[in-house]
Protein backbone atom coordinates (compact mmCIF):
# COMPACT_ATOMS: atom_id res chain seq x y z
CA UNK A 1 0.00 0.00 0.00
CA UNK A 2 2.90 2.13 0.99
CA UNK A 3 4.78 2.26 -2.25
CA UNK A 4 1.14 2.73 -4.12
CA UNK A 5 0.38 6.06 -2.45
CA UNK A 6 4.23 7.38 -3.36
CA UNK A 7 3.70 6.66 -6.71
CA UNK A 8 0.82 9.56 -6.34
CA UNK A 9 2.98 11.93 -5.27
CA UNK A 10 2.37 11.99 -1.59
CA UNK A 11 4.37 12.11 1.66
CA UNK A 12 3.58 8.84 3.33
CA UNK A 13 4.39 8.13 7.56
CA UNK A 14 4.44 4.89 7.54
CA UNK A 15 3.77 3.20 11.28
CA UNK A 16 4.14 -0.46 11.91
CA UNK A 17 5.05 -2.43 15.08
CA UNK A 18 7.27 -4.05 13.37
CA UNK A 19 11.22 -2.73 12.93
CA UNK A 20 11.51 -5.30 10.27
CA UNK A 21 8.26 -3.98 8.62
CA UNK A 22 9.37 -0.63 8.09
CA UNK A 23 12.91 -1.81 6.95
CA UNK A 24 11.29 -3.50 4.27
CA UNK A 25 9.07 -0.79 3.22
CA UNK A 26 12.33 1.61 3.31
CA UNK A 27 14.47 -0.72 0.90
CA UNK A 28 11.31 -1.28 -1.15
CA UNK A 29 11.18 2.81 -1.82
CA UNK A 30 12.96 4.88 -4.41
CA UNK A 31 11.85 8.52 -3.39
CA UNK A 32 12.80 8.02 0.55
CA UNK A 33 12.79 11.63 0.62
CA UNK A 34 9.03 11.37 0.52
CA UNK A 35 8.68 8.41 3.38
CA UNK A 36 8.63 9.00 7.04
CA UNK A 37 8.98 5.83 8.73
CA UNK A 38 7.58 5.40 12.72
CA UNK A 39 7.72 2.41 15.05
CA UNK A 40 5.90 1.82 17.90
CA UNK A 41 1.80 1.23 18.27
CA UNK A 42 -1.14 3.91 18.84
CA UNK A 43 -2.19 4.84 20.74
CA UNK A 44 0.81 5.61 22.92
CA UNK A 45 2.56 6.49 19.71
CA UNK A 46 4.77 9.43 19.84
CA UNK A 47 3.35 11.58 16.80
CA UNK A 48 4.51 15.07 17.51
CA UNK A 49 6.81 14.65 14.29
CA UNK A 50 4.51 13.89 11.87
CA UNK A 51 2.95 16.75 9.43
CA UNK A 52 -0.82 17.82 8.96
CA UNK A 53 -2.18 14.76 6.97
CA UNK A 54 -4.94 14.55 4.31
CA UNK A 55 -5.69 11.04 4.66
CA UNK A 56 -4.54 7.74 7.01
CA UNK A 57 -4.79 4.23 5.69
CA UNK A 58 -5.52 2.20 9.06
CA UNK A 59 -5.78 -1.69 8.44
CA UNK A 60 -6.13 -4.22 10.94
CA UNK A 61 -4.96 -2.21 13.77
CA UNK A 62 -7.81 -1.03 16.38
CA UNK A 63 -9.15 -4.64 16.76
CA UNK A 64 -6.50 -5.00 18.87
CA UNK A 65 -7.15 -2.72 20.94
CA UNK A 66 -10.45 -1.53 23.58
CA UNK A 67 -12.36 1.10 22.79
CA UNK A 68 -10.95 3.58 24.61
CA UNK A 69 -7.50 2.66 23.60
CA UNK A 70 -9.27 3.19 19.83
CA UNK A 71 -11.08 6.40 20.50
CA UNK A 72 -7.46 7.85 22.11
CA UNK A 73 -6.46 6.88 18.82
CA UNK A 74 -8.88 8.33 16.84
CA UNK A 75 -8.35 11.32 18.79
CA UNK A 76 -4.83 11.02 17.98
CA UNK A 77 -5.44 11.07 14.27
CA UNK A 78 -8.10 13.69 14.23
CA UNK A 79 -5.61 16.30 15.98
CA UNK A 80 -3.03 15.38 13.14
CA UNK A 81 -5.71 15.08 9.83
CA UNK A 82 -5.82 18.62 8.21
CA UNK A 83 -10.03 19.83 8.26
CA UNK A 84 -11.56 17.94 5.57
CA UNK A 85 -9.07 15.12 6.00
CA UNK A 86 -10.22 11.21 5.80
CA UNK A 87 -9.73 7.92 7.60
CA UNK A 88 -9.89 4.62 5.86
CA UNK A 89 -9.86 2.20 8.22
CA UNK A 90 -10.94 -1.52 8.32
CA UNK A 91 -11.25 -4.22 11.02
CA UNK A 92 -11.50 -8.02 10.82
CA UNK A 93 -13.06 -10.27 12.91
CA UNK A 94 -9.89 -13.06 13.34
CA UNK A 95 -10.68 -16.20 14.41
CA UNK A 96 -14.05 -15.61 14.58
CA UNK A 97 -14.93 -18.75 12.72
CA UNK A 98 -13.17 -20.93 15.44
CA UNK A 99 -15.54 -19.02 18.57
CA UNK A 100 -18.38 -20.68 18.51
CA UNK A 101 -21.16 -18.76 20.48
CA UNK A 102 -19.18 -15.22 20.27
CA UNK A 103 -22.26 -14.06 18.16
CA UNK A 104 -24.34 -15.22 21.69
CA UNK A 105 -21.57 -13.49 23.85
CA UNK A 106 -21.34 -10.46 22.17
CA UNK A 107 -25.57 -10.27 22.28
CA UNK A 108 -25.24 -10.62 25.76
CA UNK A 109 -23.01 -8.14 26.42
CA UNK A 110 -24.81 -5.45 24.14
CA UNK A 111 -27.97 -6.55 27.11
CA UNK A 112 -26.17 -4.60 29.25
CA UNK A 113 -25.26 -1.78 27.21
CA UNK A 114 -21.82 -1.57 27.07
CA UNK A 115 -20.44 0.63 24.75
CA UNK A 116 -17.95 -2.15 23.20
CA UNK A 117 -19.67 -5.34 23.78
CA UNK A 118 -17.25 -6.81 21.07
CA UNK A 119 -14.17 -6.28 23.34
CA UNK A 120 -12.82 -9.42 24.80
CA UNK A 121 -9.66 -8.21 27.39
CA UNK A 122 -8.60 -12.15 27.70
CA UNK A 123 -9.84 -14.41 24.91
CA UNK A 124 -8.69 -17.16 26.65
CA UNK A 125 -11.35 -16.91 29.22
CA UNK A 126 -14.15 -17.52 26.97
CA UNK A 127 -15.21 -21.43 27.46
CA UNK A 128 -16.28 -21.98 23.68
CA UNK A 129 -12.56 -21.15 22.14
CA UNK A 130 -11.58 -23.73 19.49
CA UNK A 131 -8.36 -21.74 18.31
CA UNK A 132 -6.46 -23.96 15.98
CA UNK A 133 -2.96 -23.77 18.27
CA UNK A 134 -0.52 -24.09 15.07
CA UNK A 135 -1.49 -20.03 14.83
CA UNK A 136 -1.10 -17.57 17.71
CA UNK A 137 -4.27 -15.69 18.88
CA UNK A 138 -3.97 -12.88 20.52
CA UNK A 139 -4.95 -12.80 24.25
CA UNK A 140 -6.81 -8.98 24.01
CA UNK A 141 -9.14 -8.51 20.83
CA UNK A 142 -11.99 -6.61 19.36
CA UNK A 143 -14.96 -7.60 17.06
CA UNK A 144 -16.55 -4.33 16.06
CA UNK A 145 -19.99 -4.10 14.62
CA UNK A 146 -20.70 -1.03 12.80
CA UNK A 147 -22.33 0.56 15.20
CA UNK A 148 -19.51 0.51 17.68
CA UNK A 149 -17.27 1.11 14.95
CA UNK A 150 -18.70 4.14 13.98
CA UNK A 151 -18.77 5.29 17.99
CA UNK A 152 -15.23 5.42 17.74
CA UNK A 153 -14.59 7.84 15.41
CA UNK A 154 -17.77 9.90 15.85
CA UNK A 155 -17.35 10.38 19.79
CA UNK A 156 -14.41 11.77 18.50
CA UNK A 157 -15.64 14.49 15.98
CA UNK A 158 -15.17 12.86 12.90
CA UNK A 159 -18.44 12.71 10.24
CA UNK A 160 -19.11 9.10 8.79
CA UNK A 161 -18.73 9.10 5.38
CA UNK A 162 -19.64 5.42 4.77
CA UNK A 163 -19.21 2.07 6.65
CA UNK A 164 -19.45 -0.98 4.61
CA UNK A 165 -18.86 -5.32 5.21
CA UNK A 166 -16.00 -6.10 2.44
CA UNK A 167 -14.23 -9.21 1.45
CA UNK A 168 -10.57 -8.87 1.20
CA UNK A 169 -9.67 -10.69 -1.63
CA UNK A 170 -6.26 -11.64 -0.37
CA UNK A 171 -8.02 -13.77 2.01
CA UNK A 172 -7.42 -17.11 1.35
CA UNK A 173 -8.83 -20.72 3.03
CA UNK A 174 -6.16 -21.11 5.84
CA UNK A 175 -6.47 -17.75 6.66
CA UNK A 176 -8.34 -17.05 10.52
CA UNK A 177 -9.76 -14.48 8.94
CA UNK A 178 -14.10 -15.04 8.17
CA UNK A 179 -13.89 -13.37 4.41
CA UNK A 180 -17.32 -12.33 4.43
CA UNK A 181 -17.12 -10.24 7.47
CA UNK A 182 -14.29 -7.29 7.11
CA UNK A 183 -15.48 -3.86 8.31
CA UNK A 184 -14.11 -1.11 6.63
CA UNK A 185 -15.10 2.73 7.37
CA UNK A 186 -14.70 6.35 5.91
CA UNK A 187 -14.42 8.85 8.04
CA UNK A 188 -14.05 12.61 8.00
CA UNK A 189 -12.38 15.84 9.93
CA UNK A 190 -14.79 18.58 9.61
Amino acid sequence: MTQKILQTGAFVVANDLSQEHLNRIWSETMDQGRLKLLLGGFPNLDTSSIPPLDAVHAAWVLHFMSGEEAEATAYQLFQHLKSGGRVYASVAPLYANEWPGLEAEIGKRKQHDLAYPGFFENTDEFDNWSHDNTRPAPTKFHFFDEESFKRVFESQGFNVIDSFWFTRPSTNADSPVDAKKDLGIIVEKP
